[in-house]
């Protein structure tokens, strides 16, 4: 394996999907998971670090809370985390309790991810080949975070990043 990116869409080995996360207590499993992988030294990058709220339906304390604790994991970690063009702007707009917002990504999440100057990729997590030409869930994703002073990076090297991680092991 060259590299892996982490994309945490189950909580638990019986499959509990990230996607279903209505609740702080499954907000908490979610963030612990990608600690545990950062940790141990098992993942490049988290993609879409966010997805969890793909259903949880406000953006509320505990969600600033998880955003809070996903850029220390970052920054200790020294992990980056992905700004996803994917499913999450793809599908548009979806109406959650405190109003209408993109599944992800989300802006609470990446205000946390700008103020601790978190390393930020962009993932362009397509899932059909026409859409590499085609910018509008690129666009989607980038308006939700303009004006926050991301510390997006163009110039990550994965392969020399997993190459680093694999050291730890040889």
């Amino acid at each position: 394996m060259d590299y892996c990116i982490l994309g945490q869409h189950s909580l638990n080995l019986d499959d509990d999907l990230s996607y279903l996360a209505t609740t702080p207590d499954l907000l908490d499993i979610y963030v612990s998971r990608l600690e545990y992988a950062c940790a141990h030294d098992l993942c490049e990058y988290i993609c879409h670090p966010d997805v969890i709220l793909w259903s949880y339906p406000r953006i509320d304390g505990s969600v600033r809370d998880a955003a809070k604790k996903i850029a220390a994991i970052s920054n200790q970690y020294h992990v980056p985390l992905e700004l996803n063009t994917g499913s999450g702007v793809h599908h548009g707009m979806r109406e959650y309790e405190d109003g209408k917002r993109y599944a992800y990504p989300t802006r609470a999440f990446f205000e946390e991810f700008a103020r601790e100057k978190c390393p930020i990729v962009i993932g362009l997590d397509v899932h059909d080949p026409k859409l590499f030409l085609d910018d509008t869930d690129l666009n989607r994703a980038l308006s939700v975070v303009e004006g926050l002073g991301c510390n997006i990076i163009d110039d990550y090297d994965v392969i020399a990043a997993a190459n680093e991680h694999k050291k730890k092991y040889l």
